[in-house]
């Protein structure tokens, strides 16, 4: 969490962002822009404020730190980093079908991911899956377990994987801690492919950290997923970032 704030300064924005580890002397440090003999009222006001709920926040977050807070990163979580799975099986062929469904459910009626006359006058030639369809490709197979069924027994379970089986074969980090938060995703999209096309995944740790915020220390996993396509094409680069407290 940090706290962002703009203000002008000699006819230039300035922002400036404060986070809840600052100490009090750094706050009163930015003040020193406040300062200056010809700063606004509006320009000591907002570094005043800043400082004010900055050093707030630190003084929070100091009550609620561990006092014998002992750090997950050794070396052995660190020497997870680039670990990675093998590659999994392909996925059934993309049905027209399925992609119907799935543009319904983003309701986005592009005739690029139905019509063939349509689509043989674009640069593709053929009707394509939406962007995203990659990830959402996979089918569990008959007789194989629902990988949620373990929250009826542990409601506890942050389920982080739960939507891969090659996520979850990765090696647990042993971070210790219990919750988890969704810090986003980004992806990287290199090819479309259409229906009859199968795609398989391989998972890594692109990076684990470590964080100390003011309600105590985070782990921050960094996990990459890359999309490959029956022709042996990468499709796409996914990561995902999940925030353990």
């Amino acid at each position: 969490m940090a706290l962002a704030c703009e203000t002008t300064l000699d006819e230039e924005r300035v922002s400036l962002t404060l986070i809840p580890s600052m100490l009090p002397r750094d706050v009163v440090h930015l003040g020193r822009y406040a300062s200056a003999p010809d700063a606004s009222d509006a320009t000591r006001a907002t570094v005043r404020s800043c400082g004010r709920i900055a050093a707030a926040m630190f003084n929070k977050g100091s009550h609620l730190m561990p006092t014998a807070y002992k750090s997950f990163l050794t070396d052995e979580v660190k020497a997870l980093i680039d670990v990675e799975t093998e590659w999994g099986p392909y996925s059934e062929p993309i049905s027209p079908s399925e992609v119907r469904r799935f543009v319904h459910s983003i309701m986005d009626d592009n005739p690029l991911y139905y019509d063939e006359a349509y689509a043989r006058g674009t640069k593709y030639r053929q009707v394509v899956c939406p962007p995203l369809y990659a990830s959402f490709a996979f089918r569990r197979a008959h007789g194989t377990p629902d990988p949620l069924d373990r929250l009826k027994t542990d409601r506890d379970w942050d389920a982080y994987g739960g939507g891969g089986a090659n996520r979850q074969a990765l090696p647990r980090v042993p971070h210790g801690f219990q919750r988890m938060v969704n810090g986003g995703a980004e992806i990287d999209l290199y090819k479309r492919i259409g229906p009859g096309k199968r795609v398989r995944t391989k998972a890594r740790y692109h990076d684990i950290r470590e964080r100390i915020g003011s309600t105590g220390p985070m782990a921050i996993v960094i996990t990459e997923t890359i999309f490959q396509d029956d022709d042996g094409d990468l499709i796409a680069r996914a990561r995902q970032t999940a925030i353990f407290r």
